[in-house]
């Protein structure tokens, strides 16, 4: 697999993804999933034979902050490490940013992805 920066998709091909993960609240308009991609600050995306099989969207300004908004592996693929290759990539690349934050759900299994990576929650309502 390899990860590349920048929008190498297609839009029908991110709505796969995002399908294929279950994360159909994103897909209630799709068109505005397609702006938020193209408005933010970077995408990356892990690719096996020009398929996605992973994505992350960067938020922020690139220089004292980012924000990793959304990362999703395709079905198939997690619990095999690719997430967390993916967001060392990401990291390795924002590695001179003082403040990195993630924001994802509240769910068990998303909180133990981050924590086992090194990010800590710092507010919980």
């Amino acid at each position: 697999m390899t990860i590349t920066k920048g929008i190498v998709f297609t839009k029908d091909q991110i709505i796969d993804l995002y399908n294929n993960v279950g994360w159909s609240s994103y897909l209630e308009n799709k068109n505005e999933l397609w702006k938020a991609i193209e408005n933010s600050l970077a995408s990356y995306s892990m690719l096996l034979n020009n398929r996605i099989m992973g994505y992350a969207r960067i938020l922020g300004d690139g220089i004292t902050t980012i924000i990793i908004q959304d990362l999703l592996i395709r079905t198939e693929y997690q619990g095999k490490g690719r997430g967390s290759e993916l967001l060392r990539y990401i990291l390795e690349e924002y590695k001179n940013i003082r403040q990195i934050y993630v924001i994802c759900d509240d769910q068990a299994y998303l909180n133990q992805f981050y924590e086992k990576n090194g990010f800590k929650e710092i507010q919980k309502e």
